[in-house]
């Protein structure tokens, strides 16, 4: 089951976790956060999509079943509002809580399915998948670390985060 960000907050509050990593982290009292990047996104589809010869234009990725990665499984998503404000939706064909899994769908099916950037690019190189630029506005990701303030100065902790800053530059 997903760990929603109230539950998050209280494990990181009681020492729980000690570090969290995500994207949607508001601030909270107590914790301390920072961005480790920001990302924008991608369409994946399978080679050969017969609904994307042309490309994809907003049209077609209206009209085309989509597969959809969400930690709770179901929608609406950013997507859904990004239509929704331009009069459009899309059928969800597919749900699941893990990229790979939709990803894979793609690969097989002629879902199409949109991602974080960076975790598209590299299912799309894994799975031969084409990439698209999104046909609709959609806000970026920001992809943030939390922690307790208490352990700022801890250093263990401090050797964690600095070594996780520097895998992400």
């Amino acid at each position: 089951m997903p760990l929603r960000y109230a539950n998050l907050v209280a494990q990181l509050d009681s020492g729980a976790l000690d570090l969290a990593i995500g994207v949607g982290f508001a601030e909270a009292p107590g914790l301390l956060r920072r961005v480790l990047f920001r990302d924008g996104w991608a369409c994946l589809a399978r080679r050969g999509h017969p609904s994307l010869a042309g490309g994809l234009d907003l049209a077609t990725y209206a009209r085309v079943p989509h597969a959809l990665a969400s930690p709770e499984g179901h929608g609406p998503g950013v997507v859904d509002r990004a239509l929704a404000a331009q009069g459009l939706a899309r059928h969800i064909a597919y749900r699941t809580r893990y990229f790979i899994g939709a990803a894979m769908a793609v690969a097989q099916t002629d879902v199409v399915l949109t991602l974080p950037r960076r975790a598209g690019l590299h299912l799309a190189r894994a799975l031969d998948l084409v990439s698209y630029d999104p046909p609709v506005d959609l806000p970026a990701l920001d992809v943030v670390a939390m922690w307790h303030a208490r352990l700022d100065a801890h250093p263990m902790h401090t050797w964690v985060r600095s070594a996780l800053f520097a895998a992400v530059v």
